[in-house]
């Protein structure tokens, strides 16, 4: 996503303060078809492919195009061209730890956090499993190709939406990303952390973020691997519905 690309989609039309959905790495705003519908029966909803991936542009710059640091920049480009005075801010996977640094950013501008299958320090909180991707990811393209055709599962099939230099730039950033934990005190949204009882790499992470983060709530999605907002869209629902409605009535305590 760059700022003169494709515009953001936005569903719905309730509430003052918006809900923005943040896809993970080899996702796009499809990942979220089967919760979009039912969030935005009582609240405008916003998602974007975010740069390199889906329908969004690539940057014309090649791996130096892509890093954590440049899609925080996109998401505040993003909410500062809707004119979103703040924004429901809810990232899965990647785009967890894009909602993260944006908060860190921009305290002002997140109403409520909701953090899903996600770690505060991606480089070791995920079982050494993103190094091993990038790895992989390293040693070529003709591996990069031959995981894409093979089209095994949902994420690896997102590849092929994706620039290949995004996927070895993001996932090699994201291997020696520093660790947001020292600062996860500073966050004062409401927050909840979300994670698949079956995201087996995450679980510990996840558990990291609700103890750190002031007041966050923990919730396990029964049967979830790591998209629970796919797997068990209902559950996941569930857990941000209730999310939204106590940072709502957080926000109504304070203007009392």
């Amino acid at each position: 996503m760059t700022s003169d690309d494709r515009p953001a989609t936005i569903r719905g039309g309730g509430g003052d303060i918006p809900v923005l959905l943040l896809h993970g790495i080899a996702g796009s705003t499809a990942d979220w078809a089967a919760v979009v519908p039912e969030l935005a029966t009582s609240r405008r909803v916003i998602a974007y492919d975010q740069r390199g991936h889906g329908a969004s542009g690539w940057a014309t710059t090649g791996r130096a195009g892509y890093s954590f640091d440049q899609l925080v920049a996109d998401l505040a480009t993003v909410v500062d061209v809707l004119g979103l005075p703040a924004v429901h801010l809810i990232g899965h996977s990647m785009g967890g730890v894009v909602a993260l640094r944006y908060t860190l950013n921009h305290p002002g501008r997140v109403r409520s956090l909701v953090l899903a299958d996600t770690a505060a320090a991606p480089a070791t909180g995920t079982g050494g499993i993103t190094k091993r991707v990038v790895s992989v990811l390293l040693a070529g393209a003709a591996a990069i190709a031959t995981a894409v055709h093979a089209g095994r599962n949902r994420a690896v099939a997102g590849l092929g939406r994706m620039d290949p230099n995004a996927i070895v730039a993001l996932w090699r950033d994201l291997s020696s990303y520093p660790s947001l934990t020292d600062r996860l005190g500073e966050i004062c949204a409401p927050t909840t952390v979300i994670v698949g009882e079956r995201d087996f790499s995450l679980r510990d992470a996840a558990e990291t973020l609700a103890r750190s983060v002031p007041d966050a709530h923990l919730a396990v999605i029964a049967g979830a691997d790591h998209n629970p907002h796919a797997s068990r869209p209902i559950a996941w629902l569930t857990a941000v519905e209730d999310h939204l409605t106590r940072a709502d009535q957080i926000a109504t305590d304070l203007i009392r």
